[in-house]
């Protein structure tokens, strides 16, 4: 009996998958290969803003080419399950079979939506500056022309799942409703905004939009190469300043660090330089969790400047006490640290590699 039944779903099955294939393979595109969606202009893409079922984000584009950057602000959409309202029918019949002792209620059914979403704001990864890239100009796969509305239905377009808006130079934009993923593949159909032709754009598109709040992060507080800074100033939480200077810079793995008063290598101030250059942001905070600036105690400040003499950021870090970890005995911190990059605010750094950081510090100030 097993069997016979694996047949039958078998053949069902088959059968669905090919009138499905059927069906992608009958939508016509009136043009096939890379067809300009968009053109934002010669400043390229400036603005990305999305907004899908389970994610949003909202991309800020300054400067361009190897000088451009990405300001991020992204977040999930919190699930909701609701209970759907079932028909209460007082009249269903009483079960025919007397001998039943078991009956098996029917779990209700829920509906699962998505509020609004938890954003975080932080700068874009390199993968940020690529997918801005990919905008300008935005290409799609496929283009399609004279679809009936049992077409759109298909393509996710009755129901839109999502909007994407770019924005280029001068009033250059372009808004578009999100359908479904094309049979087969993470390709997304899309649609103008007023428009009656519907695109087939790439996964490599829309996918990181859709992880944004984890795929477009950068940890980096500072932006820059290490051997694109020349030279810094040092300050101590408590006052004291050091110079030092990057010599060797354009060898990464041979260069270091010594004071500007000094042609000698300094193993001390090479360990705290690579140190500072080292620190990488744990986790990006909302505006709500920042740290109260009373409660902070300065650790170190470093002001970077190229070769130029000109002012390329400053990083500061500092620690407070963590109430819920430290003891009597046994005092621990948390670390933050703030930079030019992070727009003025508190990130948090790993308490190791802020600790390698504070040691040192000491190291230096102790000679």
């Amino acid at each position: 009996m097993k069997t016979v039944e694996v047949w039958i779903y078998g053949a069902l099955l088959a059968i669905s998958v090919a009138l499905a294939w059927g069906t992608w393979k009958d939508e016509e595109p009136a043009s096939k290969g890379d067809v300009v969606l968009f053109d934002p202009g010669p400043d390229g893409v400036v603005k990305v803003e999305w907004d899908g079922e389970r994610n949003a984000a909202t991309l800020e584009v300054s400067g361009s080419g190897d000088d451009a950057d990405v300001w991020v602000t992204a977040g999930r959409k919190k699930r909701i399950v609701v209970e759907k309202e079932g028909d209460d029918d007082d009249s269903a019949p009483a079960a025919a079979d007397a001998e039943a002792e078991t009956v098996v209620e029917d779990k209700p059914e829920v509906e699962r939506t998505y509020g609004p979403p938890d954003f975080l704001a932080f700068p874009g990864s390199q993968q940020a500056i690529n997918l801005v890239g990919q905008y300008s100009p935005f290409k799609a796969l496929r283009k399609f022309d004279q679809l009936t509305d049992e077409d759109l239905a298909a393509m996710g377009l009755a129901e839109p799942k999502g909007r994407l808006v770019l924005q280029g130079s001068g009033d250059r934009a372009i808004e578009l409703e999100v359908g479904d993923k094309a049979y087969g593949s993470s390709d997304t159909y899309v649609r103008p905004v007023g428009g009656s032709s519907v695109y087939l754009v790439s996964s490599k598109d829309l996918g990181p939009l859709r992880s944004a709040s984890s795929s477009l992060r950068d940890r980096d507080p500072l932006g820059f190469e290490p051997t694109a800074t020349a030279a810094a100033t040092v300050t101590a939480g408590a006052g004291q300043q050091v110079a030092v200077k990057h010599e060797g810079r354009h060898d990464k793995d041979n260069s270091y660090w010594l004071p500007t008063d000094s042609e000698e290598r300094d193993a001390v101030i090479d360990g705290l330089m690579k140190a500072v250059l080292g620190l990488k942001v744990a986790a990006y905070l909302k505006d709500e969790d920042q740290p109260a600036e009373p409660t902070l105690e300065p650790v170190i400040s470093v002001v970077f400047t190229d070769e130029a003499g000109q002012s390329m950021g400053q990083l500061e870090v500092a620690r407070t006490i963590d109430d819920r970890r430290s003891r009597d005995d046994d005092v621990v911190y948390r670390y933050f640290a703030r930079s030019h990059r992070l727009r003025g605010s508190w990130a948090n750094v790993s308490r190791s590699s802020a600790e390698e950081v504070s040691d040192a510090l000491e190291g230096v100030l102790s000679r």
